[in-house]
């Protein structure tokens, strides 16, 4: 089946709904970002022939050849993906993890889909090693997912958390705080520890 024909969401649905499906909406979410970060970059990451007709950066990233394993051609996820395709009305109201998917690529359509992944433009399967990860930033995993980024700590520091819900600046700012009112409230401690120039290693625990 021709997918370029499909409007946006759909495709974007579809292809959400084939490679994350088993992940969950953190995980449909965080291929949609991809998507979307790719997207910003059309000339870099999309089909130019596809760009040049339809001026839709998401089509041209999701249709470029091999970018996307659950649109490989004569492959089993294809072959579902081209059967949703032709009944798409009639498959979303009865399979709900299309139906997440589909909802979730309206959202992104209208910029209101938060971002789960920062800057992420790469990710791959925990059971497989690609041979270029190694020329990226991990940025961190969602579910069976492992995202990365062109650009060190971007994928962290842009979307103000990692992965764990934790902001690591603001850990950073805090502690530094948290430091200054502790050496103001006991400013003898600054000069103790200054002076000492030893570690006590009887007073360090034993290891296990």
């Amino acid at each position: 089946m021709n997918l370029l024909n499909l409007p946006t969401a759909k495709l974007l649905a579809l292809v959400t709904y084939g490679e994350a499906k088993s992940e969950g909406i953190s995980g449909m979410t965080a291929v949609l970002n991809v998507i979307k970060n790719r997207a910003r970059e059309v000339d870099k990451y999309g089909d130019s022939g596809i760009y040049m007709l339809t001026k839709d950066p998401y089509k041209a990233v999701i249709l470029k050849p091999m970018q996307f394993s659950a649109l490989n051609l004569n492959t089993p996820s294809r072959d579902m993906i081209d059967r949703i395709a032709q009944n798409f009305e009639g498959e979303v109201n009865i399979n709900s993890y299309l139906s997440d998917a589909y909802r979730l690529s309206i959202l992104l359509l209208k910029n209101q889909l938060r971002n789960n992944i920062g800057s992420a433009t790469y990710y791959h399967a925990d059971y497989v090693l690609p041979s270029w990860m190694s020329a990226f930033f991990r940025v961190g995993s969602i579910g069976r997912h492992i995202f990365y980024s062109t650009a060190s700590t971007a994928g962290l520091l842009e979307t103000g958390k990692s992965f764990a819900g934790i902001n690591p600046t603001a850990v950073m700012i805090i502690g530094s705080f948290l430091a200054v009112i502790y050496l103001r409230i006991f400013p003898d401690r600054k000069s103790t520890r200054l002076n000492s120039s030893h570690t006590d290693i009887s007073r360090m625990p034993s290891s296990a």
